[in-house]
C-alpha cells in the first residue's frame, strides 16, 4: 500500500495505490490521522489504484470520515475501481459517501456537501 498525499489549495487529496487491507489498515489509519490533525479543510480519497479494500480499510476509511464530521466535513472519494466499489456497495457503505468520477468533480462536491 502506498498513499501519496497531495495539498491544492483547500483540499488534501490521498491517492491510494495498492491494497487496503489488514496489513496495511494501520499505516493508512497514520496516514489520514495526520493529514486530519494538520488541519485538512477537504479530504478527498483518490481511489483508482486501490485494488482491493477488505474489512478493515473499511474501518480506516470509516475512522476518517468519523472525524471529518467532528469538523463538520466530508470524506469524498473518487475514481473507485469497480471491485472497490463493490465492496463499499456491498457493505452499505457506498450511500454515506460522496463519491465522484475525477478529483476535479470531488473538489466540486467536497464544497457542496459541507455537514
Amino acid at each position: 500500500m502506498d498513499i501519496q498525499v497531495k495539498v491544492d489549495g483547500d483540499f488534501t487529496i490521498l491517492v491510494f495505490n495498492g491494497r487496503l487491507d489488514a496489513v496495511s489498515a494501520s499505516a493508512a489509519e497514520t496516514v489520514i490521522t495526520k493529514a486530519i490533525e494538520d488541519g485538512v479543510r477537504h479530504m478527498i480519497f483518490s481511489l483508482a489504484g486501490l485494488e482491493y479494500i477488505s474489512s478493515a480499510g473499511l474501518r480506516v476509511v470509516l475512522m476518517a470520515a468519523k472525524k471529518m464530521s467532528r469538523q463538520h466535513e466530508k470524506v469524498v472519494l473518487c475514481e473507485l475501481q469497480e471491485s472497490v466499489r463493490e465492496v463499499f456497495e456491498i457493505s452499505g457503505l457506498l450511500s454515506i459517501f460522496p463519491i465522484a468520477d475525477t478529483e476535479a468533480a470531488a473538489q466540486s462536491l467536497a464544497v457542496e456537501c459541507r455537514s
